[in-house]
C-alpha cells in the first residue's frame, strides 16, 4: 500500500524525505518565497525591491537542496507547485501556500494523506477537517514538542494534542532520530514521554561531556 505524507512548513528541509524510507509520496507546503511568515509582509522594501519578509531565492535554494538529496525537478504543476522525484519517491511541493490561510486551495490533497510530518514547525490543524483516514504522526528529532511552544498559533497540531484534542485522528506516533532510527508508539502520551527522555539524556550527555548514551 502506498503511503502519502503531508509536511507543512517544509522550507528546504529534506531530512524527512531521507529518513522516512517507508513513505512513497510527500506533499510539502511553504509560504515562501512570498513571505517567511505566512501571508504577512513587513511593508518594508529592501535595496533589491523585495519585501523584507520575502525570500526571493527560495525556489533556487529549494531545487539545490533537493538535488543534493537525490531528488530532481521533474515538472512544474498548476499555479504554485513543483514536482520532484528520485524514481522511488515523489514530492509535490506547493510554494507560496500558507496554512491555514490557503487551505481551501489544497483541501483535496488533505483528503488523500495518511501521514503528517512535524519537523521544525507546529502546523495548523485545519487539515484535519478534510482527512478521511486515521493518520500516522511523524515527529522529527530536533523539533520542539513542548506545550505552548508557539503562542502565535493556538490551533497548532502539537498545541491541540497537548490539550487532549484531536488524538482520535491518529492511529500511531513515530519519533525519528537524527540518525534515522525510529521508535513507534500507539499513544501521544507515550510519544511525549520518549521525547522527554531523549531531551533529558541529551542534556545529561552535554553536561557530562558526552558520558551518557542517548536512547534509541
Amino acid at each position: 500500500m502506498r503511503t502519502h505524507a503531508l509536511y507543512i512548513g517544509a522550507g528546504t528541509n529534506t531530512t524527512p524525505l531521507i529518513h522516512c524510507h517507508w513513505i512513497d509520496q510527500f506533499t510539502c507546503m511553504d509560504s515562501q518565497p512570498y513571505s517567511e511568515y505566512g501571508i504577512l509582509q513587513s511593508g518594508r522594501i529592501d535595496a533589491y525591491g523585495h519585501d523584507e519578509y520575502a525570500r526571493p531565492h527560495f525556489l533556487q535554494n529549494l531545487d539545490d537542496a533537493y538535488h543534493q538529496a537525490g531528488f530532481h525537478l521533474t515538472g512544474l504543476g498548476r499555479e504554485t507547485m513543483r514536482c520532484y522525484s528520485n524514481q522511488n519517491k515523489h514530492v509535490f511541493y506547493y510554494y507560496n501556500t500558507a496554512i491555514p490561510d490557503h487551505h481551501s486551495r489544497v483541501k483535496l490533497v488533505f483528503k488523500d494523506i495518511d501521514t503528517i510530518i512535524v519537523s521544525g514547525h507546529d502546523p495548523d490543524c485545519i487539515f484535519l477537517n478534510y482527512t478521511l483516514k486515521r493518520l500516522t504522526f511523524v515527529g522529527m528529532e530536533g523539533t520542539s514538542f513542548d506545550a505552548h511552544e508557539d503562542s502565535r498559533n493556538s490551533n497548532g497540531l502539537v498545541a491541540k494534542l497537548h490539550q487532549g484534542y484531536n488524538q482520535c485522528f491518529f492511529r500511531n506516533y513515530i519519533f525519528v532520530h537524527q540518525n534515522g532510527e525510529t521508535k513507534e508508539f500507539p499513544f501521544w502520551d507515550e510519544f511525549l514521554n520518549y521525547y522527554d527522555e531523549v531531551n533529558n539524556c541529551r542534556a545529561t550527555h552535554s553536561t557530562n561531556g558526552g558520558g551518557a548514551a542517548l536512547p534509541i
